[in-house]
């Protein structure tokens, strides 16, 4: 029985796949991963970039991969006496520049200032449906409010026991707060931290270039970057009090002609945590993207209707 068992393993897998795997100047790339799709066969690349890799005879699918390059993913055609797929050469990988925020200055270890900086894994973690003043209610010296109990809806917030009045906010570098009310209203954007890959606060009175609001402390949001790769996510989450948020994302990647394009959209309901807090908000945000060789140039829409209850009871008569 182990005779013909190794018999049928043999014939199985008696064809070779050879290659040679070269970056986009046609160095060599040692280690390189080598898979066959669908299946635990797989080896790697030699010094020289060479490989190969058993499999049978038929179509296969061949995945080539290297950190910092595009993968090879195609299917060929394997006959009798193997396949030889010549040189493969991998591009590097696409990197989206980042943004560019004139007028901005974001504090860093070196400035004179109180700061605190939290990146797009701090607000991933934490974006449970609520608004962005509760992402930072761990924050030290913040206080976060809301009319309705559960961050939904009318929230607000106090940094070093200053009122919202007195604390300048900006995305992308442009001011978000009011300049009449001097407030941000935070319920007029909802679902404004799925799109945010950076917060960065600074307690205490910032820099000019934040505005005439800055003295209490600055609040600076950057949006994320487009992505490279093309991808979808879909996204339901529900909690106490008739709270359920439902999300749709999707992006092109960086197509053939450069441009890339990124919708999210977001709806949340919730009937709140006090009598009359209930709330119904829809978000849209799009991203579209030119990708040139040394610059990019960025256009983003961000789109928020809510309707808010107030829970406030009138005056008796």
């Amino acid at each position: 029985m182990s005779v013909a068992m190794f018999f049928v393993a043999t014939v199985c897998l008696s064809q070779n796949i050879t290659g040679k795997v070269t970056d986009d100047t046609g160095s060599p790339l040692y280690g390189a991963k080598v898979m066959i799709g669908g299946s635990t066969q797989g080896g790697s690349s030699d010094q020289n970039g060479e490989f190969f890799v058993k499999c049978k005879k038929g179509t296969q699918r061949i995945v080539i991969s290297y950190y910092g390059y595009e993968q090879y993913d195609e299917k060929q055609m394997v006959a009798n006496g193997g396949l030889d797929l010549g040189t493969i050469a991998l591009q590097p990988e696409s990197e989206p520049t980042d943004s560019l925020h004139v007028l901005e200055k974001l504090s860093d270890r070196h400035t004179p200032t109180t700061h605190h900086t939290y990146n797009s894994n701090y607000v991933t973690e934490r974006n449970i449906v609520r608004e962005i003043p509760y992402l930072l209610e761990y924050t030290p010296s913040f206080v976060a409010t809301s009319q309705g109990g559960l961050g939904i809806g009318f929230t607000n917030f106090r940094i070093r026991g200053m009122s919202s009045d007195a604390i300048n906010v900006t995305l992308n570098g442009i001011q978000l707060t009011d300049p009449d009310s001097r407030q941000t209203l935070w319920h007029h954007l909802p679902d404004l931290a799925s799109s945010i890959n950076q917060i960065s606060i600074t307690r205490g009175a910032g820099s000019s270039t934040r505005g005439t609001y800055a003295y209490g402390a600055s609040i600076d949001l950057t949006t994320e970057s487009p992505s490279a790769k093309p991808y979808g996510d879909v996204s339901v989450m529900g909690g106490s009090f008739g709270t359920i948020k439902a999300s749709i994302s999707a992006g092109t990647g960086i197509m053939k002609n450069g441009f890339s394009i990124d919708l999210r959209m977001a709806k949340t309901i919730s009937d709140g945590y006090i009598d009359r807090a209930n709330s119904n908000q829809n978000a849209i945000m799009v991203s579209a993207t030119w990708h040139g060789k040394r610059n990019s140039l960025n256009a983003n829409i961000i789109y928020g209707k809510q309707k808010s209850n107030i829970t406030m009871w009138g005056c008796p008569s």
